[in-house]
């Protein structure tokens, strides 16, 4: 058996189809069903078979499966075991982010990347929280207020919300020039919000509870596209004053609203904490964040 084969069998395992298997490997769809195929004809008995729903494992594809991510942990506790070892600072570094937070803080990877030009940084974007069991990335900075238990990180920032829109939409809905709004004008406005893939509860109940006739227009699952449309014209939104900073045309309408504030994170594997190009970038990134500090406590 050659086992770079079950790489082959956890991708379409996970991924359901041959498409999204070559997507996670990178290789193309046919290369995918060639491996499978032969790997299946070499064990004498169908790993897969191909239904409405996309390829689904039988029993015996369900044991390869298990063994095959069992070798993978394996490997994966081996890798952060060696990174986590490592005193030097070169080789590549994966970070995890939203693109508001690459986009906000790109001075701080620009300055980074000046100064330790023996690190590669890879630099992955999404709302979804990455696998770094999994070495999907080495460190996530990310928005939450419940970090997992079994990462290790700090604290190095927090968000505070408050309604905003910009001047051109408050002027065509007839509201104010200036001032904050109450509830009842700010019903008057299109509102833009997140999709429901982000889970936003905070948001959803302060929407429900202080415009519950307001006319939501579209929904975002990413914040540096939601800012944009924002800054358009599209609508009111919640939003971290400080993601506001780039867009001059854009206005406050509330007060700071209370428990809306998000606390913003820098994490890693605990096995990877020691290594030396870990430890100095959340060294560096954390001092970058935290000279904002003024800025982020100001809606």
């Amino acid at each position: 058996m050659d086992w770079s084969d079950l790489s082959y069998v956890l991708a379409l395992g996970r991924g359901g189809t041959m498409s999204a298997a070559g997507s996670t490997l990178g290789v193309n769809h046919t290369t995918v069903s060639r491996r499978i195929h032969a790997l299946q004809g070499e064990l004498g008995r169908p790993l897969f078979v191909s239904t409405p729903a996309g390829w689904q494992m039988t029993a015996m594809g369900e044991s390869v499966f298990a063994t095959a991510e069992r070798m993978e942990l394996e490997v994966m506790d081996l890798e952060r075991a060696l990174l986590g070892e490592e005193d030097h600072l070169t080789g590549t570094l994966r970070i995890s982010s939203l693109n508001m937070f690459f986009g906000l803080f790109r001075d701080a990877f620009v300055e980074f990347s000046r100064r330790h030009p023996g690190i590669t940084l890879e630099l992955t974007s999404g709302s979804q929280a990455v696998n770094l069991t999994r070495r999907e990335a080495d460190v996530a900075l990310r928005a939450t207020n419940a970090p997992p238990e079994h990462l290790v990180g700090r604290r190095v920032g927090t968000l505070r919300y408050a309604v905003y829109a910009s001047e051109e939409l408050c002027a065509r809905a007839g509201l104010p020039a200036e001032g904050l709004l109450d509830d009842a004008q700010l019903q008057r406005l299109p509102w833009i919000a997140w999709d429901t893939s982000m889970g936003a509860r905070l948001s959803e109940e302060w929407m429900r509870e202080h415009v519950p006739n307001a006319s939501v227009v579209a929904r975002y699952d990413d914040p540096t596209v939601k800012t944009h449309h924002l800054a358009a014209g599209a609508g009111a939104a919640l939003m971290s004053g400080f993601a506001m900073r780039d867009h001059a045309n854009l206005r406050r309408l509330s007060d700071e609203l209370e428990g809306m504030s998000i606390d913003i994170w820098l994490l890693t594997h605990p096995d990877l904490r020691r290594a030396a190009r870990v430890q100095t970038f959340m060294e560096f990134l954390s001092g970058a964040i935290r000279a904002h500090a003024d800025e982020m406590r100001r809606c």
